[in-house]
C-alpha cells in the first residue's frame, strides 16, 4: 500500500513564493518510505501566522505563532473510529492492508518566510516537514530519545540524517 498525502493552503494564503510546494507530496512521500510507513496518511495545512496561533492557544496553551505543530492521531483506520479533529483520541489500529490515518502537520508560511528566502525557505520547509513526520511518528524532541523505528537516537538528529539522506536524491535538491 503506497502512503497518501493530503496538502491543504488556506484560503487566502500567498504561495507564489513558495515553489516548493509543488514538490512536497512526494517529499513527503520519501520520507515516509525512508521511515517505512507505507500504510500512512498524513494531511499538511499550509496557514498564517493567525490560524496557527489559534491552534497553538487551543492545543498547547502557548498564545503565539510557530512555524510547525504536529497532532498525531493514536490509531484507526481511515474513514474509522479515529477520524475527527486534529489531535484527538482514536480508536483501535486499522486492518492489515487498511491505511493509517497518522495525523495533521501545521506549517505556518508566514513564520516561515521569517527566517528565510528563496532557496533556504525550501531547506527550511523540508526540515519542518520532516519534523512534523517525526511527531507524528511518536518522537519528542523535548524528551531525550526518538524511539521509533528499529535505531534510538535524539529526535533532531534523526532529523538532520533523513534530511543529509534525501539530500543526496533529486527529490531532496529539487523541492
Amino acid at each position: 500500500m503506497k502512503p497518501k498525502v493530503d496538502i491543504i493552503v488556506d484560503e487566502g494564503m500567498e504561495t507564489a513564493r513558495h515553489h516548493w510546494i509543488e514538490s512536497a507530496e512526494s517529499y513527503i512521500l520519501a520520507v515516509l518510505d525512508l521511515l517505512g510507513k507505507r500504510d500512512w496518511e498524513v494531511s499538511v495545512l499550509l496557514c498564517g501566522d493567525a490560524r496557527i496561533r489559534a491552534l497553538n492557544a487551543r492545543y498547547r496553551g502557548i498564545d503565539a505563532a510557530t512555524d510547525v505543530l504536529s497532532f498525531p492521531q493514536q490509531g484507526g483506520a481511515v474513514g474509522g473510529a479515529a477520524d475527527g479533529a486534529a489531535g484527538a483520541e482514536g480508536g483501535a489500529w486499522p486492518e492489515r492492508g487498511a491505511r493509517r490515518h497518522a495525523g495533521d502537520i501545521v506549517i505556518s508560511l508566514e513564520t516561515l518566510e521569517c527566517g528565510c528566502t528563496g532557496a533556504a525557505c525550501a531547506e527550511e520547509a523540508r526540515r519542518l516537514l520532516v519534523h512534523g513526520i517525526l511527531h507524528l511518528a511518536g518522537c519528542d524532541h523535548e524528551g531525550p530519545l526518538c524511539t521509533e523505528g528499529p535505531q534510538t537516537e535524539p529526535m533532531l538528529r534523526r532529523q538532520e540524517d533523513i534530511l543529509r539522506t534525501l539530500m543526496n536524491t533529486d527529490l531532496g535538491r529539487a523541492l
